[in-house]
């Protein structure tokens, strides 16, 4: 349940902010965990306002380089995104690559789920040739150091078979569709929704 995940979270927070205050690590940590929940909830997305709060606190606390103030700021543009700012969110998640790519380095697995989601993120606006070179990066890197059978490299073989639909390169989607079913199916069983849904997109 949705508002139990969201309470849970919040109490958490609120021991955190008694015991420790509200600039200590383990506070921020068990914000972020609720941002990013809120980020990925698609009912009720999380505000921008309160995106950009959060992402202002660790900026002030941490210092622009940390992880958490990173991820705060993907998280920032995804809102931005979700509430119809598109351009100001796609500004944001690039910034944060850039930023990933200086600070963990090209194959941290960090910078690999965000460099796939900013491809992700210009796909969903038509921006195909912008999006492909990061999705293949992504998955190149995926398989390298997460492994063939990471659930993001499926995600992202998806993307791309999606993508070269759209550029009217059937032959290489079709192949990557039927290898995201396969790995799919493989990861969560053919029953789950996520793979009917590529089975069904590969018809």
């Amino acid at each position: 349940d949705l508002d139990q995940a969201r309470a849970y979270y919040e109490r958490t927070i609120e021991s955190r902010v008694r015991v420790n205050g509200p600039d200590d690590r383990r506070t921020l940590n068990a914000e972020l965990l609720l941002v990013t929940f809120e980020s990925v909830n698609a009912a009720q997305p999380i505000t921008i306002e309160r995106a950009r709060s959060f992402y202002e606190h660790c900026r002030r606390v941490l210092g622009d380089e940390d992880l958490y103030t990173l991820t705060a700021r993907q998280v920032a543009g995804i809102a931005m995104f979700d509430h119809g700012r598109s351009e100001e969110g796609i500004d944001e998640l690039q910034a944060v690559v850039r930023a990933m790519r200086a600070v963990l380095g090209d194959d941290d697995s960090t910078t690999i789920l965000a460099i796939g989601g900013l491809g992700g993120e210009l796909l969903m606006l038509n921006r195909l040739d912008e999006a492909e070179p990061l999705i293949r990066e992504s998955i190149e890197r995926g398989r390298r150091i997460l492994g063939d059978r990471h659930p993001h490299v499926a995600s992202m073989m998806n993307n791309l078979a999606y993508l070269l639909l759209r550029k009217r390169q059937p032959d290489e989607a079709i192949e990557l569709m039927q290898q995201a079913v396969a790995l799919q199916t493989e990861l969560m069983g053919p029953n789950h929704p996520r793979a009917g849904s590529y089975t069904h997109m590969t018809l």
